[in-house]
């Protein structure tokens, strides 16, 4: 829902919390640090915005500080015990979606999602005032993970404030 946030342009990207995949290398952790040590350039899995399982803890992956092929910043010190090879999982994302997308981009766009399956979207508002969203999963019967919104490249002045609110909860069959 950005409706009322005066939104004027750009783009987010939506992930379903527990859609993950593991990223094929491992990490280095140092107690107090608010980044990660690589020892492959993991560049082409990761990228500044992202949310990256370490130990079982969700991390966001900051859009400052140091980046570089042995570096990557978090938004926030990681304060468990330092380690080596940590296994790093990152949480699965959209491509960007225009501020102002279809009900079909929105669909496009989930449906690239793995797992995410078949939906249906609808979509209300207007350039000017904001957009209402209505998503329905149409596969995957019972409660859905939690969506959750990048949404660093939209541009207004309350562009951070977009959220999702769950209408009705999936439940499975009897």
């Amino acid at each position: 829902d950005s409706t009322g946030l005066g939104i004027v342009g750009g783009s987010f990207a939506i992930s379903l919390r527990n859609v993950t995949i593991k990223i094929p290398s491992l990490i280095e952790l140092t107690s107090g640090e608010s980044y990660i040590k690589t020892v492959e350039d993991l560049s082409p899995y990761i990228s500044r915005g992202d949310n990256v399982i370490i130990n079982g803890n969700q991390f966001d992956v900051s859009y400052s500080g140091e980046y570089s092929p042995s570096v990557i910043p978090l938004s926030r010190v990681y304060n468990g015990p330092s380690t080596v090879n940590v296994v790093i999982s990152k949480i699965q994302k959209t491509y960007l979606i225009p501020f102002n997308a279809s009900a079909s981009e929105l669909r496009n766009a989930l449906e690239y999602l793995p797992h995410c399956g078949r939906i249906r979207a609808s979509r209300q508002g207007s350039d000017s005032q904001g957009f209402k969203w209505k998503v329905t999963f149409l596969d995957n019967m019972g409660p859905q993970p939690e969506v959750l919104i990048d949404s660093h490249y939209l541009l207004g002045s309350n562009a951070d404030e977009i959220k999702v609110t769950v209408l009705k909860r999936g439940m499975l069959p009897n």
